[in-house]
């Protein structure tokens, strides 16, 4: 949002607006290094934290012990409550140690994963409880990892920590889940494709709350079903912040006070496309946010303090808010936006498709009746038998719209470049030629 288009534009109808509280642990008043004693002694003989790799657990009391000789010799070397500690390493229990001795000593910790942003999940967050063994998916330079760990501990939960932090493949994501009895699990989202695509075992996995990208529900459903998972939903990414955050305790009430990112609570309203008054259920707008952060770190002028997220959504018929996708993967008809997303998950929610690519050139049908879109995808290797036809059906299926009709095209290769590009190679003529994507 510019400031040009904010000027002349009224107030939003502020009626609906969604309370939306960041990820928070809530803790008795206190230290946070006294909370944390606290917690470790509570649960002093169970086992907290599991290698993934090797299965060598440690006791919460050996967590400690470790957490506090590392303490003193950060202590030694003048770290203190005034202190901003980056630390640098992968997942690991070393660092697991090292990240526990900072909080014993209430030192800022910065955050060094370049793509850790605040995240506003759901008010009920994790919902892990004392029994769940908690798979840790995302690296401790991240701020959802270390929201992973902080809950597991506060609850008194297993935690299996990963100890690759590269995206690991779904046979090995199985093996974990079967080999530690996972119950409950943070997921980047592109693993609900592939898991739907690659049939595995995941007899114990419970809850799923899956990020960054926002899936189709039907899509959503196809996977809660295939794995019998009821638990499962989206935490979005709201904002994009500068990098880093820090973990401090906020004193909020008289009982209690929070243990998060020291990032205020913020509202959301979904807005009517072309015009200022706010959604009704399961009506498409677009999500703007307003919280003192965005004031803070945001570029983008802003109206009476709401600032556009960048993203489409609606309220659902239990007035929650649910994200489609972001604003620039719409392809545009008229007043209609197509979520480019929900096109490429539908196509590689097939076995044999490997990537997929919803282009935004518009043609007409065969008939003239309708409006058809094009779609790119390749296969997997190997595969001879599966045909454009049937993926094109398939597709057109699922979105059951008889105005709007997609075509599909495989290709042999899809290789993007930095200006959006894509080359192909078809499979029938095997020439190349040059399309460009507008993103």
């Amino acid at each position: 949002m510019t400031s040009s288009t904010n000027e002349g534009m009224t107030k939003f109808d502020e009626s609906n607006i969604i309370e939306y509280d960041w990820p928070k642990i809530y803790v008795p008043r206190t230290s946070l290094s006294r909370y944390l004693v606290e917690k470790f002694l509570f649960f002093s003989n169970q086992v907290f934290l599991i290698d993934g790799e090797n299965g060598t657990q440690f006791t919460y009391k050996h967590v400690l012990v470790d957490s506090l000789k590392c303490a003193q010799v950060l202590r030694e070397n003048n770290v203190s409550s005034n202190s901003t500690v980056a630390i640098i390493g992968s997942n690991c229990y070393e660092y697991v140690c090292t990240l526990f001795a900072c909080f014993l000593l209430e030192a800022s910790i910065v955050l060094l994963d370049s793509k850790s942003r605040p995240a506003t999940l759901p008010k009920s967050g994790f919902e892990w409880i004392i029994n769940d063994i908690v798979l840790n998916m995302f690296p401790f330079g991240n701020l959802l990892g270390i929201l992973e760990l902080l809950t597991s501990l506060s609850v008194g939960a297993r935690f299996v920590f990963n100890r690759n932090d590269k995206p690991m493949e779904v046979e090995h994501l199985a093996k974990l889940v079967e080999r530690h009895s996972i119950t409950a699990s943070l997921l980047h989202s592109t693993y609900l494709v592939e898991l739907i695509k690659n049939k595995v075992r995941l007899n114990t996995l419970e809850k799923i709350v899956y990020t960054e990208q926002p899936i189709h529900r039907n899509i959503v459903n196809v996977f809660k079903k295939m794995y019998n998972v009821h638990n499962c939903r989206y935490g979005h990414f709201a904002l994009e912040a500068s990098g880093f955050a820090a973990i401090e305790v906020s004193n909020s009430t008289p009982n209690e006070c929070i243990l998060v990112a020291p990032l205020p609570s913020m509202q959301i309203i979904v807005v009517e496309r072309y015009g200022n008054r706010t959604c009704s259920n399961g009506q498409i707008g677009k999500i703007f946010i307003r919280s003192p952060f965005c004031a803070q770190t945001s570029q983008r002028t802003m109206m009476d303090g709401w600032m556009y997220s960048g993203y489409v959504g609606f309220y659902d018929d239990h007035r929650s808010m649910q994200v489609i996708d972001h604003y620039h993967n719409f392809i545009r008809m008229g007043h209609r936006f197509i979520s480019k997303t929900l096109i490429e998950t539908i196509l590689l929610s097939q076995q044999t498709v490997a990537r997929a690519v919803a282009l935004k050139t518009i043609g007409q049908t065969l008939n003239g009746k309708g409006k058809q879109f094009r779609t790119l995808v390749t296969l997997k290797d190997g595969n001879n038998t599966t045909n454009s036809e049937e993926l094109e059906h398939y597709l057109n299926a699922q979105l059951n719209d008889n105005n709007m009709k997609w075509s599909v095209t495989i290709v042999r290769r899809l290789i993007r470049d930095g200006q959006y590009r894509i080359r192909l190679m078809r499979c029938d003529k095997r020439r190349q030629m040059m399309m460009t994507r507008s993103n």
